[in-house]
């Protein structure tokens, strides 16, 4: 679950990763401030030029959310959100490794704490032409209530209340109308597959209240994610489900559900380069 609540000073270290992977920085998550909203900022101008590979692949950096120490939210039966952001990044870099069209790497492989806006700069420095960033969604702390899913006295927290996926973008971002028409065509692909849209964070309550920009497909706004204002291509958070719900969770665990979740992403992906500007 995106928060903004802490952001890093670590300095940014190299990773290597077997799918052409550099490490940069990452979404951290500080538990008690769950859903805590960043300070507004103008966007810094990174230097970019989009890479120009000699297979005219399109390069697209993919974004784990959160890191090893700063997981994120926590699912209904405790696992860490990093770890599925993990999984599902893993298993879309070896689908677009596949491509005649793009060329995947992705941020922080191994999720080591590296800074925030190093993310955005490493992501221009690369010149992807496109930058997602994968999460798994949580709940307002209003909503969160304790059961003990091994009924061995520890507690988890859940909400059976939201369920579904997300795509949020800046409008802050260099060119937040290819972002707004990457969102919307991802947003799409997921409800062509049969996923509905969790229109919780709409909600007016602090930390929600986020404007949705296409409730047909699910797009969000939200102008100060440091990582999509300052990502000088096309940026986009995908929340690809809600894991503080107890039957999401265990539905985004089976290898069936990640698979129509990739290939919803890698179809847009490769279609957003095809139709071109």
């Amino acid at each position: 679950m995106l928060n903004l609540a802490r952001v890093s000073r670590a300095v940014l270290a190299g990773i290597p990763f077997v799918l052409h992977a550099v490490a940069v920085a990452q979404l951290e998550k500080d538990p008690a401030a769950s859903r805590a909203t960043p300070r507004a900022s103008t966007p810094i101008a990174l230097p970019y030029t989009p890479a120009k590979r000699p297979d005219g692949r399109h390069v697209v950096a993919l974004d784990i959310g959160h890191t090893v120490a700063q997981h994120g939210s926590t699912s209904a039966r405790g696992e860490a959100e990093f770890s599925f952001n993990q999984r599902v990044v893993r298993l879309l870099a070896a689908r677009l490794e596949k491509s005649s069209v793009v060329f995947p790497f992705v941020i922080n492989p191994e999720g080591s704490k590296i800074g925030l806006l190093d993310r955005a700069k490493i992501a221009a420095q690369q010149g992807a032409e496109l930058f997602l960033s994968i999460h798994h969604d949580s709940a307002n702390d209003k909503y969160l209530q304790s059961w003990e899913p091994n009924g061995d006295g520890r507690k988890q927290q859940y909400s059976d209340l939201f369920r579904g996926y997300g795509v949020f973008i800046s409008k802050k971002n260099r060119q937040a109308d290819r972002s707004l028409q990457f969102a919307s065509a991802l947003g799409g692909a997921r409800k062509s597959r049969g996923f509905t849209f969790a229109s919780h964070h709409s909600e007016p309550i602090p930390g929600e209240n986020r404007p949705i920009l296409d409730p047909a497909r699910g797009v969000y706004q939200y102008d100060d994610l440091i990582v999509l204002k300052n990502a000088p291509m096309p940026a986009a958070l995908l929340e690809c489900g809600v894991i503080i719900n107890r039957d999401e969770e265990l539905e985004l665990k089976k290898p069936e559900m990640q698979a129509r979740i990739v290939d919803a992403a890698a179809s847009t992906i490769e279609v957003f380069f095809k139709a071109g500007p």
